[in-house]
């Protein structure tokens, strides 16, 4: 009966619109027993949403992952590039759609896939993707995706969302928290890489139609995966060395919400309910909270606030966000036009030292034995603008103004940029160690109270909430 249905739709982008559910099993074990009708767009993301969410990670958790981690260091970097040498190559900040493309640039090589490739077993394969010819229907698991790299259309829920080469082979470290990012975050995400020369849209609305349908055209979303940005490159006639990070989702959003003070408690207590019609959940996902000094703000924040803002249409104002999920790393290319070879090299403080030292007029930068926190100066903050963090591990941390996102960002790898191209950071690499198997590590401890700080919300007055049995 399905094939069916897709043989009557044009062979085109329209195929994207047809919908899917999810099997009450594979939604149980993903969604912690919510609503699966309700909340299936957000069905992979959570599958593993403790391990990339940095919010999350725990001191025992962080120890853990360093000692994993120190188990993988190799041997020193053998490199061959030094300084100063007047045939070095420095190359500026630029985004690909992935990793692979990332690392075949300069290779000019390409994947020939000889055959179809397949889902990789292990678990139920319930979610549907499309290949990229928009024709051959499948169905995968998000968390062990395909068996080699490929390009495909995922759906996820309420859209479809686009995902290139490498990404196919592991899909859930390439997509956005609960698969959306806020409007404004979006557009400060476009500008960025916008200045890096990659202006794809990073979602975009399709008007579809079928030849079944009553209503006439529809509107589809295709969303693009997580984009990979070069920081910068070093090259020596056959070998390369690379800062580069994926780009990095929400970890944490702050919204406000203003009313009359006699209003607010029957306002917060309609947005419990608009949001408990989604599902069950703690408050680290969302939480409202009403000031007892601002009388006529509500506050809502937590690791999905932006989704239930959204699907619940609450008109709020976001105030701070928290992104991370994504790691600094460093990669060495070595006889890349004959016979590649990649290895990843360990991060470490010293190489984190060399990319953010000297003086900067926009920023200051505060250096730790186990992280680097830049602290910018933009010129709508006046002084006081948002920080990044990374730890010793690459482990990416950024919290301040959604308008900041772009300007900031940009600031920071600009003096990367700069101090990749110096003695210090090539001396720097050659007495690193290379890693013998790549193990994701968080290395920032993350805690409920770093965003209590940033909401400035010790004192809230509950209590007019604490009766009703939808209080959190």
């Amino acid at each position: 009966m399905i094939m069916r249905c897709w043989q009557r739709i044009v062979r085109t982008v329209t195929i994207m619109r047809e919908s899917y559910g999810m099997s009450p099993a594979l939604s149980n074990q993903v969604l912690k027993n919510r609503d699966h009708s309700s909340y299936s767009c957000i069905a992979e993301a959570r599958g593993v949403s403790n391990v990339i969410s940095l919010v999350k990670t725990s001191e025992k958790l962080l120890v853990q992952r360093g000692n994993i981690i120190e188990s993988t260091r190799g041997l020193l970097v053998e490199t061959s590039i030094t300084y100063p040498d007047p045939q070095l190559v420095f190359t500026n900040p630029t985004v690909y759609k992935s990793l692979y493309e990332c690392s075949m640039c300069y290779m000019g090589n390409s994947i020939n896939w000889y055959t179809m490739p397949t889902p990789v077993h292990g678990e139920a394969l319930e979610t549907p993707f499309l290949y990229n010819n928009c024709e051959t229907l499948g169905y995968m698991s998000p968390t062990l995706g395909m068996n080699i790299p490929c390009n495909i259309l995922l759906r996820t829920g309420e859209c479809w969302t686009e995902l290139h080469d490498d990404q196919s082979t592991n899909p859930i470290l390439y997509l956005d928290t609960c698969i959306e990012l806020d409007k404004t975050i979006e557009d400060q995400f476009c500008t960025l890489l916008g200045h890096y020369g990659y202006n794809t849209p990073l979602s975009i609305d399709i008007p579809v139609s079928y030849e079944d349908a009553d209503a006439g055209q529809t509107v589809q979303t295709i969303r693009q995966s997580r984009q990979c940005i070069s920081i910068g490159s070093v090259i020596l006639n056959d070998e390369l060395i690379r800062v580069w990070m994926i780009r990095p989702t929400i970890n944490y959003t702050t919204y406000v919400v203003k009313t009359s003070e006699k209003m607010r408690t029957t306002v917060a207590n309609n947005y419990v309910v608009k949001f408990r019609s989604f599902g069950n959940y703690d408050f680290h996902e969302v939480n409202i909270e009403c000031p007892a000094k601002e009388p006529t703000t509500i506050k809502i924040s937590g690791t999905m606030a932006h989704y239930y803002i959204a699907k619940c249409g609450v008109v709020a104002k976001l105030q701070s966000v928290s992104m991370g999920g994504s790691l600094l790393r460093v990669h060495q290319i070595r006889d890349f036009r004959k016979s590649p070879k990649i290895t990843d090299i360990c991060m470490n403080i010293s190489i984190l030292k060399s990319l953010t030292h000297g003086k900067h007029t926009s920023m200051s930068v505060e250096t730790g034995n186990r992280c680097v926190t830049v602290k910018c100066h933009t010129n709508r903050s006046l002084g006081a603008g948002p920080s990044l963090t990374v730890g010793e591990n690459g482990g990416f941390q950024w919290i301040g103004s959604p308008n900041d996102i772009s300007e900031s960002i940009s600031s920071i790898f600009a003096v990367m940029n700069k101090n990749m191209r110096s003695r210090e950071f090539i001396e720097v690499i050659s007495r690193s160690r290379s890693m013998i198997r790549y193990i994701y590590p968080s290395g920032i401890k993350r805690t409920k109270q770093c965003h209590d700080n940033d909401r400035g919300s010790k004192n809230v007055n509950k209590s007019n909430l604490r009766n009703t049995p939808l209080q959190f």
